[in-house]
């Protein structure tokens, strides 16, 4: 499973990139997508809000809610490496990783390279600001997945 990191401050264009990009790379494989949340919190509703902590309270692993279109899985951890591992026996071939700019991987940049410096993740960037395209024809060259990777 390989990790396409894309990283960069707010409102650089990762998510809009992510968006046209998921299209192109669905024709090699099944994907996975996480997103750092940052500052932000997921809300589930109420009802779901409701329900999900006390099923957590009373030590469920894993609460999912299904509807007609979609399933929502919540988990009482937010760990990467937990997260990616889920996906990996799950069988995604790609994982895009929005966010987390510190993680030790090789990453897509949005934003100056002057950023990347400042955050300390300059050596892990492999393009900056780049097409789609140009993420495709790199693909090898990003990180695959091994249950220690995120660990630390």
């Amino acid at each position: 499973m390989k990790i396409i990191h894309i990283a960069g401050f707010s409102n650089t264009g990762k998510t809009t990139f992510i968006l046209n990009f998921i299209p192109v790379l669905a024709k090699y494989g099944k994907i996975g997508v996480i997103k750092h949340l940052g500052h932000h919190r997921y809300e589930t509703g109420k009802q779901g809000v409701k329900d999900t902590s006390r099923f957590f309270e009373a030590d469920a692993c894993f609460v999912a809610g299904i509807d007609d279109e979609k399933t929502v899985i919540t988990v009482p951890y937010t760990s990467l490496g937990d997260v990616t591992a889920l996906y990996a026996a799950l069988g995604v071939e790609y994982v895009v990783i929005e966010g987390f700019k510190r993680i030790p991987c090789r990453k897509v940049w949005f934003g100056e390279r002057e950023q990347a410096q400042e955050v300390g993740v300059l050596p892990y960037c492999i393009l900056w600001n780049p097409t789609i395209d140009d993420v495709v024809h790199h693909l090898e060259e990003f990180d695959s997945w091994h249950p220690t990777l995120f660990d630390g």
